[in-house]
């Protein structure tokens, strides 16, 4: 089961320091992100964050490389509730 709470505020450099340690734990190195109703995928290729818009059956619709997770922040999380859906048993 997966709990999609959303966030009361909006992503803060805190919050990117909590994705980068999820992305960092988990064992295939990416994790799923929900935006404003819209969920995206972030993996770590290499050195590189690569940031994935996912379609309705969770495939990759387009992608952007980065080299900082403040790199996605600022281009396209900024002010916007967000939420990492967790799998709860």
């Amino acid at each position: 089961m997966i709990d999609k709470n959303l966030c009361p505020q909006p992503l803060d450099g805190k919050a990117v320091l909590l994705i980068e340690q999820a992305i960092y734990s988990s064992p295939t190195r990416k994790i799923i992100l929900t935006v404003n109703n819209s969920t995206y995928q972030i993996s770590l290729e290499g050195n590189w964050f690569k940031f994935s818009e996912l379609n309705k059956k969770n495939n990759v619709k387009k992608s952007f490389i980065f080299k900082t997770l403040s790199e996605i922040y600022n281009n396209f999380i900024h002010n916007t509730n967000w939420a990492i859906p967790v799998e709860t048993t």
